[in-house]
């Protein structure tokens, strides 16, 4: 599959999804410091895969590492 992508603050997250038995899993990947995260979890729906992604990647790595270092520049 395609990989999804998820833009934040110019920073453009790549989402990669794996199938299992009709499951659905998904890892974010960071282009700046290529930390890779995401809930280690599967789910009923892919699209529920993505979008729990975008927000792990959003509040626990975005707004830590990046927002943050922003604001502390600015």
């Amino acid at each position: 599959m395609a990989a999804e992508y998820y833009e934040r603050d110019g920073i453009k997250y790549e989402i990669h999804v794996q199938t299992k038995s009709g499951q659905f899993a998904a890892r974010w990947t960071c282009p700046v410091c290529q930390t890779t995260g995401g809930p280690s979890r599967w789910f009923h729906f892919e699209k529920e895969a993505i979008d729990r992604n975008k927000v792990s990647a959003f509040i626990e790595h975005h707004n830590v590492f990046h927002k943050a270092a922003r604001s502390a520049a600015g």
